[in-house]
């Protein structure tokens, strides 16, 4: 087949459809017979961590293999920090775990948490200057110094807990268009393909996890037949991702959790979301009053300084 893209592949399975007068399934497993039937190519893997940067002459005739908290599935140091400095989709569990109840969140969940690790590979691969440190997030696991991750992973949390914003027309007009033209490069790269080697076997394996993000991604854009009969699409509660972004970044860097009763120029006035800068604590809050409904999305927003913590309100 060559080097050939996802949709490339598709389309084979699809004209292989249309030769033989087969259906999808048929025309799949054909096609993916054909593939397997091809030799394999056995590459030797070398057996200690390359340097950022390797060009393998330090093991000839063996790929490289870049430093990652996990090796074969398991943790190379402590898992709960291994697992937060596992990027894209495992520092997402990590999160969802330490910071929320977990009910919305886990398997059954209305959470789309592969979204947000979605999210994280966008911006690791369009913005590579918020990625941490290679070396200090290997130092920091080693030590197993949870805190130290969650510095580090700080401009990559703060990048991505802005895309998550609970605004209606930043989704749809910016956040929503990105992640689909990220998507549908992914999908359309001769690269993201499993025949296409590269020399570093952690690389490959990023790329297959971006690569199925991508295919989640695409699969939840096409419209299904409800339980009524009705077409639509697979509803993303992105929004719900904000609360253990927001989490994580308080814990760092301090500031007004959610809900906390503060006082705005006399009045009284409950937390609703922080806004984030690119570093310190929240340069302002999304507030409405403590007696408002539930329901009320009237916010007013007002800047840091002005919000006032309160230790009887707290209280109540």
């Amino acid at each position: 087949m060559g080097n050939h893209s996802v949709r490339d592949r598709r389309a084979e399975i699809r004209a292989y459809m249309a030769e033989h007068q087969v259906n999808y399934t048929t025309a799949k497993r054909a096609v993916e017979l054909r593939i397997s039937q091809q030799p394999p190519v056995l590459i030797p893997i070398t057996s200690t961590w390359c340097d950022p940067g390797c060009d393998g002459s330090p093991h000839p005739g063996a790929t490289c293999r870049t430093w990652y908290p996990f090796l074969h599935s398991r943790p190379v140091g402590a898992f709960d920090v291994c697992q937060a400095a596992a990027l894209p989709g495992d520092r997402v569990r990590s999160l969802c775990h330490r910071f929320t109840d977990g009910r919305q969140f886990g398997a059954g969940g209305i959470a789309p948490t592969w979204l947000l690790a979605l999210i994280y590979a966008m911006l690791l691969d369009e913005q590579p200057e918020l990625a941490p440190d290679p070396r200090r997030l290997r130092d920091a696991v080693n030590a197993g110094d949870l805190s130290a991750v969650d510095m580090l992973m700080q401009p990559l949390d703060r990048a991505a807990v802005d895309l998550v914003h609970p605004d209606t027309d930043r989704w749809w007009n910016a956040t929503h268009p990105r992640l689909t033209a990220f998507a549908a490069r992914v999908l359309d790269d001769p690269a993201t393909q499993e025949d296409t080697q590269p020399w570093d076997v952690t690389v490959l394996e990023h790329r297959n996890r971006v690569t199925t993000l991508a295919q989640r991604w695409e699969q939840a854009q096409k419209e299904r037949r409800n339980w009524h009969g009705y077409l639509e699409r697979e509803a993303l509660v992105w929004n719900m991702l904000k609360d253990p972004l927001d989490a994580v970044l308080l814990a760092q860097a301090g500031g007004h959790a959610r809900d906390t009763p503060v006082d705005v120029d006399g009045r009284r006035m409950r937390i609703i979301l922080p806004i984030w800068g690119p570093a310190g604590p929240p340069v302002a809050y999304d507030v409405k009053p403590v007696d408002a409904p539930v329901h009320n999305f009237d916010l007013e927003r007002c800047d840091a300084a002005s919000c006032r913590g309160d230790a009887a309100h707290a209280a109540e």
